[in-house]
């Protein structure tokens, strides 16, 4: 289990011990964590799910060159089930011939793409290419959103940061959860909006419904680690 499932809750369950928390204000990877500034974000980056899932969905679509130009968004957590790719609102669509079959591969290699470079590199190191260009990709849009750009980014994030966008996606996901990875619209403040999932497909449905326990697990996870302590 990648821990940006469960270190975002323990952030959190810190700065509420030392009575700074905001749900818009603060972040998590990569940027550092300052319990006295005023200025930090609390984001579970998930941008390196996102830049996977924009490269690996490339060679499906018939245009192995073109990662680039496509955008798959990304909701749920950072961690194998917890990862759901929303491949049917990539931009640009996939060809209406794309098999079910490719569907479900492509969509196991997202999820476990991580695991497959452990692998690759015998325990020794992560992807440490594609996360340091994740990271270069989540800073820029934060730096945009302080600038007062319209920027959205994919991001694990505390949802009462926007309680009404969390109604609505609570309302979506047909489960509570205090947690959860979708796009978020950034401004000078932190979270200004965050947005709904959109149409899913029956696929889509069922991955976000598998999700919700294994997320539940990994929050509980991190809020528990902290309640002994005297962090």
């Amino acid at each position: 289990m990648d821990p940006v499932n469960s270190t975002v809750p323990i952030v959190a369950e810190i700065l509420k011990k030392h009575g700074v928390f905001d749900p818009k204000r603060y972040a998590l990877w990569p940027l550092p964590i300052s319990l006295d500034s005023p200025f930090s974000r609390l984001f579970g980056v998930t941008t390196p799910d996102v830049v996977r899932a924009s490269t690996f969905i490339t060679p499906v679509a018939g245009s192995p060159s073109a990662a680039p130009t496509y955008t798959v968004p990304v909701v749920g957590g950072h961690s194998s089930v917890t990862i759901v790719p929303l491949l049917s609102q990539a931009t640009p669509s996939l060809p209406d011939s794309t098999a079910q079959l490719e569907i479900d591969a492509l969509t196991k290699r997202i999820q476990f793409v991580g695991d497959e470079v452990v692998k690759a590199q015998d325990g020794a190191g992560s992807a440490t290419l594609s996360m340091a260009y994740a990271a270069a990709e989540f800073t820029t849009a934060v730096l945009k959103g302080l600038k007062g750009e319209d920027v959205t980014v994919p991001s694990y994030v505390h949802l009462t940061a926007d309680p009404e966008g969390a109604k609505a996606l609570i309302s979506e996901i047909g489960a509570e959860l205090q947690y959860f990875s979708t796009r978020a619209k950034l401004g000078p403040n932190g979270v200004e909006k965050i947005l709904p999932l959109g149409k899913l497909s029956e696929y889509e449905t069922k991955l976000v419904t598998e999700a919700i326990p294994e997320l539940k697990v990994n929050i509980n996870k991190g809020k528990e680690f902290i309640e002994p302590s005297k962090l």
